[in-house]
C-alpha cells in the first residue's frame, strides 16, 4: 500500500519543475510561488491512485501541502510509525535531492505532505524545510 503512495508523492515533486523559472529568475515572491505550485498540482486533483486519492494542495503563507487520503483505511488502519517509516525516507532522499525542490526549500518554502484516512483524520504529516534537507 505504502509503494502505491510513493507514486503519488512522485507527481508532487514534477510540479516544481513548473516553478523553477519562477524562482531562479526572482519574479515571484514566495507566497506567489506557493499558489503557483498548488494551482499546477490542482488542475489534475483529486485523482485517484491505487485506492489513495492524491487532493487537492492547500497553501499556507509560505507552506504547500499536499493531501493524501487512503480511500479504504477507515481511522485506526494505519499506523503512524508504519506510514512514517514507508515514506519518511523516500520524502527525504528524493525531496531534499530534487535540484528544483531544494531551490525552493532554500528560499524558505515549506513542503509538507499531508495523510488522511477515509474520515479526513490526519495520520501523519511530514514537512520538508531547509532542517530537514541539511541533516540527510
Amino acid at each position: 500500500m505504502f509503494k502505491k503512495i510513493i507514486a503519488a508523492i512522485s507527481a508532487g515533486i514534477v510540479i516544481f519543475a513548473v516553478a523553477n523559472y519562477f524562482v531562479s529568475s526572482g519574479k515571484k515572491t514566495n507566497q506567489e510561488l506557493v499558489q503557483l505550485l498548488a494551482d499546477t498540482h490542482n488542475k489534475d486533483a483529486p485523482k485517484t491512485i491505487n485506492n489513495i486519492r492524491v487532493d487537492k494542495a492547500t497553501v499556507k503563507k509560505n507552506e504547500i501541502v499536499y493531501n493524501f487520503t487512503y480511500l479504504n483505511a477507515a481511522p485506526g488502519d494505519v499506523k503512524k510509525e508504519d506510514l512514517y517509516s514507508a515514506v519518511y525516507p523516500y520524502l527525504v532522499k528524493n525531496g531534499c535531492s530534487n535540484d528544483k525542490m531544494v531551490v525552493a526549500i532554500n528560499i524558505g518554502i515549506l513542503i509538507s505532505y499531508s495523510y488522511h484516512d477515509n474520515q479526513g483524520n490526519e495520520i501523519l504529516n511530514v514537512q520538508l524545510n531547509k532542517t530537514v534537507c541539511s541533516e540527510k
